[in-house]
């Protein structure tokens, strides 16, 4: 597939310029506009996503460690929540360590910063009263409306709320158990 991607740009330009001919013969300043709108996205997306990746690098995460330590401690009614950003490594490692049945709840990724933060404060809500929560955060980069470590954010939250009873770290990845009965 990578080596259509030439050709894919080859296309783009030889549209953009059938567009650009057809625009030039009304107006050359909307044609001009046109031609250039497409282009800046083109450069721009990747460079935001190159930027996002300097600012917060990519650090590598070993959820293997963790969730051995959550099938050791894990008891019958225990609640596993996943923090958003590692869903799908969860997925993939859960049946490894017989969490597949497990009682989870899965963070959702969102477009904004604040409707993820909402996603998180629901789900502890959703997990109150509950004896025993597992929380397993990894790749906490922002927090919507936070100053300082993303972390501490949330794990400050969760102290407001419950009683860590638990907490385990591994490369790049952050338990904790939490009793959330009042």
């Amino acid at each position: 597939m990578l080596f259509l991607v030439p050709f894919v740009f080859f296309l783009i330009a030889e549209g953009l310029g059938f567009i650009y001919s057809l625009l030039a013969k009304w107006h050359v300043g909307i044609a001009r506009t046109i031609y250039i709108l497409p282009a800046l996205v083109l450069v721009f997306l990747p460079a935001a996503v190159t930027w996002e990746f300097f600012v917060t690098p990519y650090v590598d995460t070993n959820m293997k460690p963790v969730l051995q330590y959550v099938a050791d401690q894990r008891q019958e009614e225990d609640v596993i929540y996943v923090f958003h950003t590692i869903n799908a490594v969860f997925d993939y490692y859960a049946p490894l360590y017989g969490l597949e049945q497990a009682s989870v709840l899965m963070g959702r990724a969102q477009l904004s910063k604040r409707a993820a933060l909402q996603d998180f404060y629901d789900g502890v809500n959703t997990l109150k009263g509950k004896d025993r929560a597992w929380f397993i955060f990894a790749r906490v980069h922002y927090c919507g409306e936070c100053e300082g470590d993303p972390q501490l954010f949330y794990t400050d939250y969760l102290d407001q709320r419950g009683t860590m009873l638990d907490s385990f770290q591994a490369t790049g990845v952050n338990l904790y158990l939490y009793d959330l009965n009042p």
